[in-house]
């Protein structure tokens, strides 16, 4: 179960073209980014626009998260105690781009049935392990039952959520029908948000292992 949860926007390989708006109470920005991912533990993201940060890349290895400057030509890991920080200034965090917590490895699962009005959906309520070094509390998420696709996650600091995530507007992405749009609210600013946009997709294809390199980010970084 959290397998699958954990398995829903990557596989063996993907490519994906994204979109990411970001509102705050002190800016609005749109982003576009590619990406690539290798397993569990491979992953780089170049921004493509706006013009000016565009080749900006963030690199995941099994070593760490590292940032890429490329007006500088500098490539800087990120040290642990910035984990928690602000990633391009949206409300998702260098830790979650690290996805240090897996679900199937952290977290035990507790499935029930959860009505809201006239809809059901199945319930998916998740703790972490005694051992697991994970920043929430619990983790609930509510699933389409016939598909099993999310609808809302919560993320629970003791018994308060401190952010929601919500999914819609599910199409084929690849070979699979997946919500292409995800909006992350934090419970303390209720009134900001970051929308992330899966605008194409495609799993399992053959990525040059290379390119998780600091040569290979250098050469993603470039192309136009």
């Amino acid at each position: 179960m959290t397998g699958r949860l954990d398995d829903l926007y990557r596989s063996s390989s993907s490519h994906a073209s994204i979109r990411m708006e970001v509102r705050t109470s002190d800016f609005s920005r749109t982003i576009e980014i590619e990406s690539w991912s290798v397993g569990d533990d491979l992953a780089l993201m170049v921004i493509r626009a706006p013009a000016r940060e565009a080749g900006t890349a963030t690199l995941r290895t099994e070593e760490g998260l590292w940032n890429y400057a490329p007006r500088a030509d500098r490539l800087m890991r990120i040290p642990p105690a910035l984990l928690s920080d602000s990633w391009m200034g949206s409300h998702f965090s260098n830790d979650d781009l690290m996805r240090e917590s897996e679900l199937d490895d952290d977290y035990g699962t507790v499935l029930d049935w959860h009505q809201e009005g006239d809809a059901r959906f199945l319930r998916a309520t998740m703790t972490p392990h005694a051992d697991a070094a994970v920043v929430y509390t619990s983790v609930v998420q509510l699933l389409e039952p016939d598909t099993w696709l999310p609808i809302r996650v919560d993320y629970y600091d003791d018994n308060e959520i401190v952010r929601r995530m919500h999914f819609s507007n599910v199409k084929a992405l690849g070979d699979r029908s997946l919500p292409s749009v995800l909006e992350l609210v934090p419970s303390d600013k209720p009134t900001e948000l970051t929308r992330v946009v899966y605008e194409e997709m495609e799993f399992d294809i053959e990525i040059d292992g290379n390119l998780f390199t600091p040569r290979g980010l250098r050469r993603a970084s470039r192309k136009r």
